[in-house]
């Protein structure tokens, strides 16, 4: 940069450029510079830091500078260069402008400092703005809109913002619009704009589910759609969870679902086209195989009593698992009238009837209760309240004894009552309640089971306590037994029953059944029928419930019968003098009548044995003569 300036005196030029004369030096050039004749002079120095220079009423300094200059005032200016500013002076003035007193050499330096960068003129920003129709997101590049969430963002004007769109589960996206159009969004800022994203519902993707039927019945879905016979296939969203209902038709069964199913249920999530298959067949006829193609003849049994005795009764009898049979019939002794002559008559079958292989002649207060056992028999004596000598014998097949247990307690006390039932799966169990030293009101009621031979098969376990009666224990085809006492309390004196299992573990606790005494009979299903002393029903327990439960319509319509006794393996129930049938009526274990059967000479004493044999006590013959008609396994 250069300076000038035009003075009216001679001055001497500094920054490399002189005047007429000589004068000061610039820059290291030497200079003189002429003051008034005969003035007294001094030399001033001046130097520059920066950019600017110091000018006096006659020259300019840019650089350095040595003025000669008259004693007294000089005035000084400091201009600083484009860009930069006057900072300070060395010595003597701190503004640009400086008056000096020189009174003798002198020397300054101006210092100027470089102008503060200004920052650039901000860049004006513009809004853009997102709306969405329907379910998705809109994103932006470079980052800034994330609708929904941040819908409105700001952008330097000029930049380039790029918008994205994505669509929501099962939508699709359906174009821009606003300050964008069509399917791809780019925005150059230069004002506020908006722009809007409109998303649209996926046509949804369906699937077939088809079904087929086999037999008469029906198949409907849920939700509706499949209503087969009729409307057998239907579409339906992906997804969707159907579940399959089938109703058999009249006389059929429903047997299953195939398919996209199995089994007796159908539930089905539709992730593809699926199939099912139901099938429906006949009911089973519940009658088939039960009635005998034909009835042979009985083989025909006379028991003869001692001609002693008197009233002549001809019982009942049983047979076991090899074809053994047992018949009871009893008498009166003259001598007692309390008590009876007994003969149970062990016969073995022959070509030509029965022949009797052995026999038993007790006499005593109580009947006997005879068991069938899968090889042999046993027999109960003494099921009286407090007997003092409730006994359990075993015989073999021939009717030969294996065992004769007595029931009382060991210790002589007469206070022992005892009841007993078959096992089907074999075993006798036996119940007893007995005083027992330190029990809870001095009795225990025990339970305990006893095989063919009559040796103990478990141990002896204690059910219960308090002096009771026990009156009757019938087994369940389960194995579970149901026990009844007569609690000898109460009016009526209440009748409280127990479940205990074949193992012996209780299943139950004690619970009223009755308020009079009760028999039991087993039925197919594991319940107990219950029954007065009279023979009349008045209720059944499910095994293992607790409480009495209506007599089955069918058995109300039969009382009085003798029955129902489970035969054909659990298949079927054999009465005998029912209403429908006065010989014999074969029954589905639902009570389905199948027939009636032709068997003379049935009355109430008819029974069946362990192995289907029926034995129909058929009347008195002359003089103590009791005749059975027995039908080996007739209905096994």
């Amino acid at each position: 940069m250069r300076w000038l300036w035009v003075v009216a005196a001679s001055a001497v030029a500094c920054g490399g450029s002189s005047s007429s004369g000589s004068g000061g030096t610039d820059g290291g050039s030497g200079s003189t510079g002429v003051a008034d004749a005969g003035a007294r002079t001094f030399a001033l120095t001046l130097d520059v830091t920066g950019s600017g220079a110091v000018a006096t009423q006659a020259q300019t300094c840019a650089n350095h500078c040595v003025l000669q200059v008259a004693a007294g005032t000089v005035h000084l200016d400091a201009m600083a260069g484009s860009g930069w500013h006057f900072a300070a002076w060395s010595t003597a003035c701190a503004a640009a402008a400086c008056d000096v007193a020189v009174t003798s050499d002198l020397s300054l330096t101006a210092t100027f400092a470089q102008d503060a960068a200004q920052p650039p003129a901000p860049i004006p920003s513009r809004k853009l703005s997102v709306t969405i129709s329907g379910t998705g997101r809109v994103t932006s590049s470079p980052p800034g809109v994330d609708c929904p969430g941040a819908c409105v963002a700001s952008f330097d004007n000029g930049t380039s913002v790029l918008f994205t769109a994505a669509p929501g589960t099962g939508m699709k996206f359906d174009g821009w619009s606003g300050a964008c159009g069509g399917m791809t969004c780019s925005v150059t800022v230069s004002s506020d704009a908006a722009v809007s994203a409109t998303f649209e519902a996926l046509p949804p993707v369906e699937h077939t589910l088809t079904v087929s039927t086999s037999g008469l019945g029906t198949v409907t879905s849920t939700p509706l759609g499949i209503q087969c016979p009729g409307i057998c296939s239907a579409k339906f969203a992906e997804g969707m969870k159907l579940t399959l209902a089938a109703e058999a038709g009249s006389g059929m069964d429903f047997n299953g679902f195939s398919g996209a199913c199995s089994g007796a249920t159908c539930t089905v999530t539709l992730a593809a086209d699926a199939t099912v298959s139901a099938a429906f067949a006949a009911k089973p006829d519940p009658c088939k195989g039960l009635m005998p193609a034909s009835i042979p003849l009985p083989k025909a049994v006379s028991v003869t009593l001692d001609p002693s005795t008197t009233g002549l009764a001809c019982l009942a009898g049983t047979s076991d698992g090899l074809g053994n049979f047992a018949l009871l019939s009893s008498s009166d002794v003259p001598s007692n009238s309390a008590e009876a002559a007994q003969l149970v008559g062990f016969y073995a079958l022959t070509d030509f009837g029965a022949a009797q292989v052995n026999s038993l002649w007790t006499e005593g207060p109580q009947q006997l209760v005879l068991f069938g056992e899968p090889s042999g028999f046993a027999a109960l004596q003494g099921n009286e309240p407090f007997s003092s000598s409730p006994t359990l014998w075993s015989f073999n097949h021939a009717g030969g004894f294996t065992s004769v247990i007595g029931l009382t307690n060991g210790g002589g006390d007469n206070r022992v009552s005892a009841a007993a039932g078959g096992d089907p799966a074999g075993c006798t169990v036996v119940v007893r309640n007995y005083p027992l030293s330190g029990a809870p009101n001095g009795f225990v009621v025990t339970w305990q089971r006893y095989d063919a031979s009559g040796t103990p098969a478990s141990l002896e376990l204690q059910i219960g306590s308090g002096p009771n009666f026990m009156e009757a224990v019938s087994i369940s085809p389960s194995g579970d037994a149901l026990v009844v006492m007569n609690s000898m309390t109460g009016p009526g004196l209440v009748r409280l029953g127990i479940w205990v299992s074949r193992t012996g573990v209780t299943l139950s606790n004690w619970f009223t059944l009755s308020q009079q005494q009760v028999t039991l009979s087993a039925l197919a299903d594991g319940s107990q029928l219950l029954r007065r002393a009279d023979g009349a029903p008045i209720g059944t327990v499910a095994d293992g419930a607790v409480q009495v439960s209506a007599v089955p319509g069918w058995i109300s319509a039969r009382s009085g019968s003798a029955g129902p006794f489970i035969v054909r393996q659990g298949k079927a129930y054999a009465m005998f003098g029912t209403p429908q049938c006065p010989q014999m009526e074969l029954l589905a274990p639902s009570g389905t009548s199948c027939g009636c059967v032709a068997v003379p000479e049935v009355s109430s004493l008819t029974t069946v044995g362990r192995d289907g044999s029926v034995i129909a006590p058929s009347g008195k013959g002359n003089g103590l003569v009791c005749h059975f008609q027995l039908y080996p396994r007739l209905l096994q």
